[in-house]
């Protein structure tokens, strides 16, 4: 089976991009970022609420899913603006094929060193726990996505056995912190994948955040445990199309 490209929308208003995407009929995905409302009167973005109004608007598209907006919270704002019962009141707002856990990334520019790398798994294996239990509460848990963090190949499996319960329970894992990661090397894309598919148990399929339209043909022999990905280098060609 081939991996399912899932294509990035930038907002939910109607015109061309949101037409094209109905048109083709190609599976989405939308930040929670963008369903977001802010008040910039005071001279900085504050968050107030969810533009719940914007979801009547993916009537017709193949389907939807929800991410967290994890790294553009913590690059941007320097933490998730939205608490986690907030988020997890979007995520049971609309029957989104998936929605993806909270999580803390880990990129370079977000966490430096070692120490900042391991607390940010901390954050994010607690916030997992978080949301299943929220999830469980307003009888979504069967669209939850729980998403896996790390810098090496170690990171992920300590975040894969911490959160093994939750993983057992669930179809689909998300693994988060790739879109700047180089493709080859010991902790590249590729090997990242392999590592994982090594020990994750039969049956559990992955999404990789942010792959890299470059990456995909080399991910040739993993169809059978990546599942899907979402690309901005496709999303962002998709868009000029639609322009």
């Amino acid at each position: 089976m081939a991996i399912e490209i899932i294509i990035g929308l930038p907002h939910l208003r109607e015109g061309p991009i949101l037409n094209r995407a109905r048109a083709m009929q190609v599976s989405t995905l939308i930040s929670a970022n963008a369903l977001s409302r802010w008040n910039r009167s005071k001279g900085w973005p504050e968050w107030r609420g969810w533009r719940l109004d914007l979801l009547k608007n993916a009537d017709g598209l193949s389907s939807l899913s929800l991410d967290s907006a994890g790294f553009v919270a913590l690059s941007h704002y320097r933490g998730y603006p939205w608490a986690t019962e907030e988020y997890l009141d979007l995520a049971a707002s609309y029957p989104f094929r998936w929605f993806a856990s909270m999580d803390y990334c880990v990129e370079p520019e977000i966490a430096p060193d070692r120490e900042e790398v391991r607390d940010r798994i901390s954050r994010t294996i607690r916030v997992n726990r978080d949301c299943w239990r929220g999830a469980h509460d307003r009888g979504i848990a069967h669209r939850f996505m729980p998403v896996m963090q790390g810098r090496v190949a170690s990171d992920y499996e300590f975040c894969i056995d911490a959160l093994g319960d939750i993983i057992d329970a669930v179809p689909l894992i998300g693994i988060g912190s790739m879109c700047r990661r180089p493709v080859g090397g010991s902790d590249g894309v590729i090997a990242i994948f392999e590592h994982i598919d090594r020990i994750l148990g039969e049956g559990t399929m992955v999404h990789g955040f942010g792959i890299k339209g470059t990456v995909l043909s080399k991910l040739r022999g993993l169809e059978h445990r990546i599942q899907t990905v979402d690309s901005q280098a496709f999303g962002i060609a998709s868009r000029i199309e639609a322009r």
